[in-house]
């Protein structure tokens, strides 16, 4: 493709030479806005850029921009600032919605042992018999000899938080997992 007349494609004013051949986004003295490839600079006598023509997909026009005087280096470090910026912000994106989804508390478990354990603690055994088979998404996983404990899973069945209720009684183990947002089945009688 040919510059048209005037164009001076070899300016090197400050950042020009960098911008030559970059892709740009613009908006135009109308309040147009495009995308295109920088193909030449349009510079006064005294060698400032008035403007720049810019091929897009659609159309190829001159665009007068704002910019500011860079050198090489600075408009090489301000696109590496701009690149690293944009790869922190993605990756702090994605883990923050891989965290939302994998710290929700959807499932709880019981683990104890039926007998021994719970037969010393009669607070705690009257909340396992009684009233964890009211609780939606609680399950009771009897583990011969293991001390009661109520552990909080997420949809992928990975522990996110383990109690013991043996310093509990029967209305704080009711209390914790309803603070963890776990209903009584409709079934089931108030506690």
């Amino acid at each position: 493709m040919t510059s048209p007349s005037g164009v001076d494609g070899g300016c090197s004013t400050g950042n020009m030479r960098c911008l030559m051949h970059c892709n740009v986004s613009y908006t135009d003295e109308n309040g147009n806005t495009g995308d295109g490839f920088v193909r030449a600079v349009n510079c006064s006598e005294d060698g400032q850029p008035l403007n720049f023509f810019v091929c897009g997909q659609k159309d190829s026009k001159w665009v007068a921009l704002p910019f500011l005087f860079l050198t090489r280096e600075q408009a090489e470090d301000f696109i590496v600032i701009k690149m690293t910026m944009i790869t922190v912000l993605i990756l702090l994106a994605s883990v923050a919605y891989s965290q939302s989804a994998d710290n929700q508390i959807v499932r709880a478990r019981l683990e104890s042992c039926p007998g021994c354990s719970l037969n010393r603690l009669p607070e705690v055994r009257a909340f396992v018999y009684d009233d964890i088979p009211k609780y939606e998404n609680v399950e009771w996983k009897k583990i011969s000899g293991a001390p009661p404990e109520l552990i909080f899973l997420n949809e992928a069945d990975e522990e996110l938080e383990r109690y013991f209720l043996s310093k509990l009684n029967r209305d704080e183990c009711n209390q914790l997992l309803q603070s963890k947002g776990f209903k009584l089945k409709e079934n089931a009688k108030e506690l």
